[in-house]
């Protein structure tokens, strides 16, 4: 029998209740112990887990929701995040709807005349893009019903070894190996423009994430074809004068 969805005590019981129609899910303070909002194995034994927003969390603070998803990782093999309701773009940044069982209301404006956020949506986007780079999947659903379908439907397809979905007409891929989490938290720093190859140099020489940042800017210069320039701009992005 697989092992149980668990869900944060903390989440809707709308979603507890409609997860248990379909699933072996029970509640647990994950959120306490620095884990996502649900939880659950998979058929191999890698341990899976999601984190659900809604956009009005997301666009009040993105910096928040990534500090909180860069800690989550730690703590599962893979972690996702769902974001729920619907958004729009408009001439002063963007408008967030959520589903009130009979249509979407207005929730939050995100820039207005006197406090313009031009090019959020851009931001957004390009953030999201990033997380996906980074190893986190964001999915999106409409409503808590979508959201509590959608669990319910990975939890269940991970627990299935094997599966066909385009297996009709995708050739096989070759396996690539994983990149060093090193490396990828050094690509990850916002601002740095750090690539893969140079990011790779990078960890090869200093070793760690810290070891590169705490480098003397000389070392950094002469290592990976970095520059001067691009010393500077990985110190500007960190907040480490020069």
């Amino acid at each position: 029998m697989p092992s149980p969805l668990l869900q944060d005590r903390y989440e809707p019981e709308y979603i507890f209740g409609l997860l248990r129609q379909g699933c072996p899910a029970e509640l647990w303070p994950l959120n306490d112990g620095g884990n996502a909002d649900y939880f659950w194995f998979d058929c191999f034994g890698n341990s899976r887990q999601l984190e659900r927003k809604q956009w009005g969390e997301v666009l009040g603070g993105m910096d928040r929701v990534e500090i909180q998803l860069r800690k989550e990782i730690q703590l599962a093999d893979a972690t996702d995040m769902l974001i729920e309701g619907v958004v729009k773009a408009t001439q002063w940044g963007m408008d967030a709807y959520v589903w009130d069982g009979l249509r979407y209301r207005y929730s939050h404006s995100f820039g207005d005349p006197d406090h313009p956020q031009q090019g959020l949506y851009s931001k957004v986007m390009a953030w999201l893009w990033q997380l996906e780079k980074a190893g986190i999947t964001t999915w999106f659903t409409f409503s808590q019903e979508d959201t509590a379908r959608a669990i319910a439907t990975f939890y269940h397809k991970s627990q299935e070894p094997e599966h066909g979905t385009l297996s009709r007409y995708l050739k096989p891929k070759i396996h690539i190996r994983e990149l060093n989490p090193q490396v990828l938290s050094l690509m990850g720093i916002e601002g740095a423009g750090l690539g893969r190859v140079r990011a790779q140099e990078l960890i090869a020489k200093f070793g760690t994430v810290y070891g590169v940042l705490t480098a003397p800017a000389e070392e950094l210069s002469s290592c990976a074809n970095m520059g001067k320039a691009t010393v500077s701009k990985l110190f500007k992005a960190i907040g480490r004068l020069q």
